[in-house]
Protein backbone atom coordinates (compact mmCIF):
# COMPACT_ATOMS: atom_id res chain seq x y z
CA UNK A 1 0.00 0.00 0.00
CA UNK A 2 1.26 3.47 -0.85
CA UNK A 3 0.66 5.92 1.34
CA UNK A 4 1.69 9.72 0.59
CA UNK A 5 1.55 13.01 2.50
CA UNK A 6 0.44 16.75 1.47
CA UNK A 7 -2.47 15.61 -0.69
CA UNK A 8 -5.27 17.61 -1.04
CA UNK A 9 -8.99 16.32 -2.27
CA UNK A 10 -10.84 19.19 -3.78
CA UNK A 11 -14.49 18.99 -4.99
CA UNK A 12 -16.84 21.85 -7.00
CA UNK A 13 -20.99 22.05 -6.66
CA UNK A 14 -21.17 18.91 -4.05
CA UNK A 15 -24.72 17.60 -3.04
CA UNK A 16 -24.31 16.25 0.38
CA UNK A 17 -26.07 14.16 2.12
CA UNK A 18 -25.93 13.44 6.47
CA UNK A 19 -27.41 10.98 7.92
CA UNK A 20 -27.48 7.47 9.75
CA UNK A 21 -28.02 4.39 7.59
CA UNK A 22 -27.19 0.93 7.30
CA UNK A 23 -25.03 -0.50 4.62
CA UNK A 24 -27.21 -2.14 3.24
CA UNK A 25 -28.85 1.28 2.15
CA UNK A 26 -26.44 2.95 1.76
CA UNK A 27 -26.47 2.05 -2.36
CA UNK A 28 -30.51 3.15 -2.19
CA UNK A 29 -29.09 7.04 -0.67
CA UNK A 30 -26.50 7.13 -3.06
CA UNK A 31 -28.87 6.07 -6.26
CA UNK A 32 -31.77 8.83 -4.65
CA UNK A 33 -29.05 11.59 -4.56
CA UNK A 34 -28.21 10.89 -8.47
CA UNK A 35 -32.21 11.14 -8.95
CA UNK A 36 -32.30 14.32 -6.98
CA UNK A 37 -29.31 15.51 -9.45
CA UNK A 38 -31.23 15.14 -12.84
CA UNK A 39 -34.29 16.39 -11.21
CA UNK A 40 -32.32 19.56 -11.00
CA UNK A 41 -31.09 19.23 -14.71
CA UNK A 42 -27.49 18.36 -13.14
CA UNK A 43 -25.07 15.77 -13.72
CA UNK A 44 -22.54 13.97 -11.32
CA UNK A 45 -19.28 15.24 -12.47
CA UNK A 46 -16.56 12.90 -10.38
CA UNK A 47 -16.48 10.49 -8.21
CA UNK A 48 -19.11 9.77 -4.79
CA UNK A 49 -16.80 10.66 -1.89
CA UNK A 50 -17.97 8.91 1.76
CA UNK A 51 -17.13 10.00 4.97
CA UNK A 52 -18.03 7.88 8.05
CA UNK A 53 -17.84 9.76 11.08
CA UNK A 54 -19.39 7.06 14.26
CA UNK A 55 -20.85 3.34 13.85
CA UNK A 56 -23.19 2.27 16.20
CA UNK A 57 -25.74 -0.70 16.94
CA UNK A 58 -29.62 -0.53 16.71
CA UNK A 59 -31.37 -3.72 17.07
CA UNK A 60 -28.62 -6.02 16.57
CA UNK A 61 -27.32 -4.21 13.00
CA UNK A 62 -24.65 -1.60 12.20
CA UNK A 63 -25.56 1.83 11.66
CA UNK A 64 -23.66 4.39 10.39
CA UNK A 65 -23.34 8.06 10.49
CA UNK A 66 -22.47 9.18 6.97
CA UNK A 67 -21.68 11.79 4.73
CA UNK A 68 -22.22 11.41 1.55
CA UNK A 69 -20.54 14.15 -1.23
CA UNK A 70 -21.24 13.89 -4.97
CA UNK A 71 -19.69 16.87 -7.18
CA UNK A 72 -21.67 18.07 -10.04
CA UNK A 73 -21.56 20.32 -13.20
CA UNK A 74 -23.34 23.39 -11.48
CA UNK A 75 -24.84 24.94 -8.74
CA UNK A 76 -28.52 23.38 -7.24
CA UNK A 77 -30.84 24.46 -4.42
CA UNK A 78 -30.30 22.79 -1.22
CA UNK A 79 -33.45 20.76 -0.18
CA UNK A 80 -34.48 19.33 2.87
CA UNK A 81 -32.84 16.35 2.37
CA UNK A 82 -29.47 17.19 0.85
CA UNK A 83 -27.12 20.71 1.05
CA UNK A 84 -25.51 22.00 -1.71
CA UNK A 85 -21.63 23.48 -0.87
CA UNK A 86 -20.39 25.11 -3.45
CA UNK A 87 -16.87 23.57 -2.63
CA UNK A 88 -15.12 21.03 -0.61
CA UNK A 89 -11.36 21.16 0.03
CA UNK A 90 -9.71 19.07 2.36
CA UNK A 91 -5.88 20.41 2.61
CA UNK A 92 -2.55 18.37 3.83
CA UNK A 93 -3.82 15.20 4.01
CA UNK A 94 -2.27 11.95 4.11
CA UNK A 95 -3.61 9.51 1.31
CA UNK A 96 -3.99 5.84 1.04
CA UNK A 97 -4.63 3.53 -1.98
CA UNK A 98 -6.17 0.47 -1.40
CA UNK A 99 -6.04 -2.40 -3.65
CA UNK A 100 -7.78 -5.76 -2.66
CA UNK A 101 -10.73 -7.29 -1.32
CA UNK A 102 -13.60 -5.18 0.52
CA UNK A 103 -13.06 -6.90 3.68
CA UNK A 104 -9.61 -5.56 3.65
CA UNK A 105 -10.25 -1.93 3.74
CA UNK A 106 -10.43 -2.12 8.23
CA UNK A 107 -6.90 -3.06 7.68
CA UNK A 108 -6.09 -0.42 5.05
CA UNK A 109 -7.71 2.53 7.29
CA UNK A 110 -5.84 0.80 10.37
CA UNK A 111 -2.57 1.44 8.27
CA UNK A 112 -3.36 5.08 7.33
CA UNK A 113 -3.63 5.80 10.86
CA UNK A 114 -0.72 4.14 12.54
CA UNK A 115 1.52 5.52 9.86
CA UNK A 116 -0.16 9.07 11.21
CA UNK A 117 0.17 8.16 15.03
CA UNK A 118 4.05 6.95 13.96
CA UNK A 119 4.96 10.34 12.07
CA UNK A 120 3.67 12.37 14.73
CA UNK A 121 0.92 14.33 12.81
CA UNK A 122 -2.36 14.95 14.17
CA UNK A 123 -5.59 13.64 12.30
CA UNK A 124 -8.31 16.81 11.92
CA UNK A 125 -10.37 14.91 9.70
CA UNK A 126 -12.45 11.88 9.80
CA UNK A 127 -11.43 9.43 6.66
CA UNK A 128 -12.81 10.25 3.34
CA UNK A 129 -13.02 7.43 0.90
CA UNK A 130 -13.45 7.63 -2.98
CA UNK A 131 -13.85 4.28 -4.55
CA UNK A 132 -11.43 4.70 -7.84
CA UNK A 133 -12.84 1.54 -9.27
CA UNK A 134 -15.74 -0.32 -8.43
CA UNK A 135 -15.12 -4.00 -7.58
CA UNK A 136 -16.68 -6.23 -9.49
CA UNK A 137 -15.13 -9.34 -7.91
CA UNK A 138 -14.31 -9.65 -4.50
CA UNK A 139 -10.62 -9.00 -4.84
CA UNK A 140 -10.16 -6.15 -7.07
CA UNK A 141 -11.53 -2.76 -5.43
CA UNK A 142 -9.47 0.33 -5.77
CA UNK A 143 -10.25 2.97 -3.03
CA UNK A 144 -8.35 6.27 -2.09
CA UNK A 145 -8.87 6.80 1.69
CA UNK A 146 -7.60 10.56 2.66
CA UNK A 147 -7.54 11.64 6.15
CA UNK A 148 -6.60 15.60 6.74
CA UNK A 149 -3.65 16.03 9.50
CA UNK A 150 -2.18 19.34 11.53
CA UNK A 151 1.21 19.43 11.39
CA UNK A 152 0.75 21.81 14.82
CA UNK A 153 2.63 20.75 18.30
CA UNK A 154 0.90 22.27 21.35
Amino acid sequence: MNITEHNTLELNNVLSYRGKITPRTMPEVIENMNLFIRSEHANKKGPVVTATYGMELENGDPVADVEILIPMDKKINSSSEYSYKPIFKLCDAVKLRHCGAPEQLQSSADELMGYIHSNHLQPITTGYNIAVSPSESSSDLIVDMYVGVSRNVL
